[in-house]
């Protein structure tokens, strides 16, 4: 990364070149930003970190980063939460010297307009949108590129088509399930390149992630994949019905709830021991799944005689039962 480059922040009040400015004039004399990257001023602390994306590298121009940006109250330490902040890089447009103030302000206002001509180098706000694709294939796009339109940004390939995915609370993983080859794709969202394609049996085609970001499972043909979400690697392959299934896990990471459509049944799973703890019947051709929190129960619509159909952990048979329509399909909370 360039020295020429400078950072904007917009929230309640901004920092350029080292210098924070808000909406008013600064009353007394503006500081500097310290070697370490911190800006403080009316009692606000500013952190800046930039870190390379592998540990231990060194920042080279032209290679990604990642932007750390922390506020805390100087007084307590107290980090300032709720807030959301806006961030840039742009240009310097004097050499050498912090920007000035006004100049600053100007550059932000502009930046916060969103016109096409005065675009930063670098905005920190944008956001990505994912697409998987019918051809092995997944599209990251920047939505909000120029008039109207959106720019493809990059495109990850994978082994087979994917038919379902997760991503990891932090947003820097994303697992695709890949039925034909039979793989779980692990795709880092910072480089946008598959770190590692995992075994997961025949035809894998649900995918949930645990609350507390642990674990994996991934629902196949005949069997379930538990992966371990930070290391990457499969831990347990469990056995499940041949039919097809969805997959829910309960809010506190506990319990995994599969449906076997085939079977007429709901297979109840413990994450702490990665063990198959009972099969419950429920009726003809369950379909989806969903967890009420509000419950406390994992609901069931069974698409063969339109009944809901409700489980908890430790029942042995249905806990309730709604009539509805035969053919319900999938059921979710909001």
């Amino acid at each position: 990364m360039k020295s020429a480059l400078y950072l904007g922040f917009g929230i309640a009040l901004a920092v350029c070149g080292g210098m924070p400015v808000g909406g008013a004039e600064p009353a007394g004399p503006v500081l500097p930003a310290s070697p370490d990257g911190r800006v403080v001023q009316e009692g606000i602390a500013i952190d800046l970190a930039v870190e390379p994306l592998v540990a231990g590298e060194p920042l080279r121009e032209g290679q990604s980063a990642r932007f750390r940006l922390s506020l805390s109250d100087t007084n307590t330490g107290t980090p300032l939460t709720n807030n959301f902040p806006a961030a840039w890089l742009d240009a310097r447009q004097a050499a050498g010297g912090p920007q000035k103030a006004a100049g600053c302000r100007e550059k932000v206002q502009s930046f916060l307009g969103g016109g096409l001509l005065t675009r930063p180098e670098l905005d920190l706000n944008v956001y990505y949108v994912i697409t998987l694709n019918d051809n092995a294939t997944l599209s990251v796009v920047d939505p909000l590129f120029g008039f109207g339109n959106s720019k493809l940004l990059t495109m990850v390939f994978l082994e087979g088509r994917g038919e379902d995915w997760v991503l990891t609370p932090d947003g820097k993983r994303l697992f695709v399930a890949l039925p034909d080859p039979g793989l779980v794709a692990v795709v880092d969202t910072d480089t946008w390149k598959v770190l590692a394609n995992l075994p997961a049996g025949q035809r894998p085609h649900r995918i949930a992630l645990q609350a507390d970001g642990q674990y994996v499972w991934v629902a196949g043909e005949g069997a379930v994949t538990v992966i371990d979400a930070r290391a990457a690697q499969v831990v347990r392959t469990l056995p499940a019905g041949k039919g097809r299934h969805d997959l829910v896990l309960s809010h506190d990471s506990r319990w995994a709830f599969l449906t076997d459509d085939a079977a007429g049944t709901v297979a109840v799973y413990d994450t702490g021991a990665l063990a198959r703890v009972r099969e419950v019947a429920v009726g003809p051709r369950p379909v989806s799944i969903d967890w009420s929190v509000a419950a406390g129960a994992a609901w069931a619509s069974l698409a063969g005689d339109g009944a809901l159909v409700a489980l908890r952990p430790d029942a042995a048979e249905p806990v309730a039962r709604a009539q509805a329509e035969p053919g319900l399909g999938r059921l979710r909370f909001a």
